[in-house]
């Protein structure tokens, strides 16, 4: 005869399971052959839940003086973050730290940047949606006009920057 869930009982010294009962009386109870207690106890039910919550933030600054841009920041995303700042004394001053993107890893994030300015302006711009051919993306309008047809490109293509950002991790210049 199977028995019942409700039977299963534990050596109440050491926990092994055993193939008792609780209302056997404990001077006619089989010694637990790992410990030789004849303490019982109901089958415990053990639960572990483990949650994981990340929070991430992500800011990008534009640095405005007399209404001109006059530089940017933003805050680590993807292991990388950048700043430039136009000083007329001192000239540009532009920082890049963590890894260097590869191929067009970073040109969607780009498309996200310009449709995001647009919107300051006008908020009928859509996201950018990836696209075919030359094109990286396209940000439509609401008004139904052409869309915003984009091809991004880097600004410095010099290969020894993004070769020290690789080795260094960290890469500024003055202009």
């Amino acid at each position: 005869m199977a028995k019942d869930s409700d039977d299963i009982v534990q050596c109440g010294a050491c926990g092994m399971f055993l193939d008792d009962s609780l209302d056997v009386p404990s001077e006619n109870r089989v010694p637990c052959p790992r410990c030789g207690s004849t303490l019982r106890s109901p089958r415990s039910l053990s639960v572990s839940v483990t949650e994981t919550v990340s929070i991430t933030e992500y800011i990008a600054m534009l640095h405005e003086q007399d209404g001109q841009a006059i530089g940017f920041s933003e805050s680590p995303r993807d292991g990388r973050s950048t700043a430039a700042t136009l000083d007329p004394e001192a000239g540009l001053k532009f920082s890049v730290s963590g890894s260097s993107p590869q191929g067009e890893e970073d040109t969607l994030q780009a498309c996200r940047v310009l449709a995001q300015r647009l919107r300051l302006g006008d908020p009928s711009w859509s996201d950018p949606e990836p696209a075919a051919g030359q094109l990286d993306c396209v940000i439509r309008h609401s008004d139904q006009r052409q869309p915003l047809n984009i091809q991004v490109v880097r600004a410095s293509v010099d290969q020894s920057l993004w070769q020290t950002l690789n080795v260094t991790q960290v890469m500024q210049c003055s202009a």
